[in-house]
C-alpha cells in the first residue's frame, strides 16, 4: 500500500468536508477569485453546497476551479473521508455496493452532483500537471457516479427488463442490497430491479476507469478495487444490461 494515497484521498474530499474545524466570517463583497474562494468555504462551512458550488463556478476557468469543483460535487454526492478510508482499504469489488449504502439517501441533487463531478475531476485531470492527483480524482469520481446509481434503487426500481419509465417505489429501507439490484440468476427482472437504463449509466461510468493510471501512480487502494470488478464492469466484457445487472449485484455483499 502507498501511504501517500492516503494523504491524497484526505485532500481530495477533506477540504470541503471537515470545515467545521474552520471559522470563517462572511465577506460584505465578492471580486476575486480569493473572495470567491473564501466565500465557497464559508458556505461549505454551513452545508450549503448549492452556494458553494456557484462561487467555484464564477472562478476563472483553469486547474483551481476545476479541482474545486471535482471534490464539491462528490462531496454533495455523499463521498465523505470516513468512506473512502473505511471502504477503499479493502481493495474488492464489493467496495462499490458498500460506497452505495454509505452514500446516505438518494436524491436527484446526488445524483446530478456526481454526474457533474465526472466532468469537473475529467477537466482537472485534462489540465493540471498533478497527474497522480488528478488519476484519483477522477477514477473516485466514476466510482461514485456508479455508487449513486446503485443507491438509487432504495428509492426506484424498474419493474421489468425493458422498463423505460422506472418509477416504481423501491422498499426504501436505508439499505442496498442484492434484492434491490434484483434480477434473477441471468440478471432478468422477473419482480424489480435496478432500471435497465442505470445499468447501462453504470457500466459506462467503471468501464472508463483507468486502472493503468492507478497502478502507474501506485494508487492501490482503488486500483485494487476496479481491477477485482467482474469482466462485465470492465472494457470488452459483455454489455448486454441483463448480464451486468448481475455483475453489479456481485458488488453488494448482502
Amino acid at each position: 500500500m502507498k501511504t501517500t494515497s492516503y494523504f491524497f484521498l484526505t485532500v481530495a474530499v477533506s477540504l470541503p468536508l471537515l470545515l467545521a474545524c474552520n471559522i470563517y466570517s462572511p465577506l460584505s463583497s465578492v471580486s476575486s477569485d480569493e473572495d470567491r474562494i473564501e466565500e465557497a468555504l464559508v458556505c461549505l462551512h454551513a452545508g450549503d453546497f448549492e452556494c458553494a458550488i456557484a462561487n467555484y463556478e464564477a472562478l476563472t476557468p483553469g486547474e483551481e476551479r476545476n479541482r474545486r469543483l471535482c471534490t464539491a460535487h462528490m462531496a454533495r454526492a455523499g463521498l465523505t473521508i470516513n468512506s473512502l478510508i473505511n471502504l477503499f482499504e479493502d481493495k474488492n469489488a464489493q467496495v462499490v455496493g458498500a460506497l452505495a449504502n454509505a452514500l446516505g439517501t438518494w436524491s436527484s441533487v446526488k445524483q446530478a452532483a456526481s454526474e457533474s463531478a465526472v466532468t469537473a475531476c475529467a477537466d482537472y485531470a485534462a489540465n493540471t500537471t498533478n497527474t497522480d492527483f488528478a488519476v484519483l480524482l477522477q477514477n473516485l469520481s466514476l466510482v461514485v457516479s456508479c455508487a449513486t446509481l446503485m443507491a438509487k434503487t432504495d428509492q426506484f426500481v424498474a419493474d421489468a427488463s425493458d422498463d423505460e419509465t422506472c418509477d416504481t417505489a423501491g422498499n426504501n429501507d436505508g439499505q442496498i442490497t442484492k434484492e434491490d439490484i434484483g434480477g434473477n440468476e441471468a440478471g432478468l427482472i422477473v419482480t424489480t430491479g435496478m432500471c435497465p437504463a442505470d445499468v447501462v449509466a453504470c457500466r459506462t461510468s467503471l468501464t472508463q476507469a483507468d486502472v493503468a493510471g492507478l497502478n502507474t501512480a501506485k494508487l492501490d487502494e482503488i486500483e485494487g478495487t476496479l481491477d477485482s470488478l467482474p469482466p462485465e464492469l470492465k472494457p470488452g466484457g459483455d454489455p448486454l444490461t441483463d448480464a451486468v445487472r448481475v455483475a453489479i449485484k456481485s458488488t453488494v455483499a448482502n
